[in-house]
């Protein structure tokens, strides 16, 4: 994870994260391998879909969760590790959501002190 520190003003902060490929993709992996487990597609006994149909069917939905998984969880762990504490939970804007494609992940959090 690598994370830079703006001060746009004095009570102001700004955190751009960058989430490495190596922790998205287990993710992906792990949010995938769960869903098996759960869902039945005709033609396949439970638990034993392909990933590449699931992909198919569920991908958007996959990915959609990873990245508001991801996002909460590396906020969180930033402003622990900056001790940091905000008035308010931060805006996020992520710069990229497209995990199929390049697998990065990078966003800014935005908080009041």
């Amino acid at each position: 994870m690598n994370v830079n520190i703006e001060e746009p003003n004095s009570l102001r902060r700004k955190l751009t994260i960058e989430v490495e490929p190596d922790e998205i993709k287990h993710e992906l992996d792990r949010a995938f391998n769960e869903l098996k487990r759960g869902v039945v597609l005709k033609g396949f006994r439970p638990g034993h879909a392909p990933r590449n149909l699931l992909e198919r069917f569920f991908g958007e939905q996959v990915r959609g969760e990873v990245i508001q998984k991801l996002v909460k969880e590396y906020t969180d762990k930033a402003l622990e590790e900056h001790d940091l504490k905000p008035v308010v939970a931060p805006e996020i804007v992520t710069e990229q959501t497209d995990l199929q494609k390049d697998l990065s992940l990078k966003f800014s959090a935005t908080f009041d002190l």
